[in-house]
């Protein structure tokens, strides 16, 4: 039940969230707990997942899930407050309504909404120290399809093409997979 809660309702948690950002979650019925050997001491229920067809969710989706965390780890306090625990500066300014909710009571939509609120002062806060952020879809990368020799060839071609930068340094590219930890 609670992977299909609707915003709004206390049952809703971080997994409900970024598991309906990308699928429909559909609580189909419960499962005694005799059908069980050793009977659990709780009910059991069975959902479908389908796809709901987001392939871009409108944000980083890393950053998104980040935001979920934090939200949902001080999920009694408001946004306003449980953002104050990611690595913004102290004077960094949030204005939208959603901060005086909690996050039990915000959408899918409404925390990506909020992910492109504070995006933006991720990436003032990297340039004033220097640092060039890099926002790639989170797919592009997972180490489970993308070998670390095409991620590190993916940032080489980015910070030639796209920041006018030099390449990694090519010894790095050259590195075995095989041999990390």
């Amino acid at each position: 039940l609670r992977l299909a809660a609707p915003a709004g309702t206390k049952d809703r948690g971080i997994l409900s969230v970024l598991l309906q950002l990308w699928y429909d979650v559909e609580y189909l019925f419960t499962v005694e707990p005799g059908v069980f050997n050793p009977p659990p001491k709780v009910r059991s229920g069975v959902i479908r997942l389908r796809r709901n067809g987001v392939i871009d969710p409108g944000c980083d989706p890393e950053l998104l899930r980040r935001i979920v965390k934090a939200t949902f780890g001080m999920r009694r306090k408001t946004l306003r407050n449980s953002l104050r625990s990611l690595p913004l500066r102290p004077d960094a300014v949030i204005d939208s309504p959603l901060l005086s909710l909690r996050p039990e009571q915000l959408s899918v939509a409404q925390f990506v909404e909020l992910t492109n609120i504070v995006q933006p002062l991720f990436e003032d806060q990297a340039r004033e120290r220097g640092i060039h952020l890099i926002w790639i879809p989170h797919d592009v990368m997972d180490p489970r399809t993308v070998s670390r020799r095409e991620m590190r060839e993916a940032f080489s071609q980015y910070m030639v093409t796209v920041l006018n930068e030099k390449p990694l340094d090519p010894t790095l590219l050259d590195y075995e997979d095989t041999l990390s930890w």
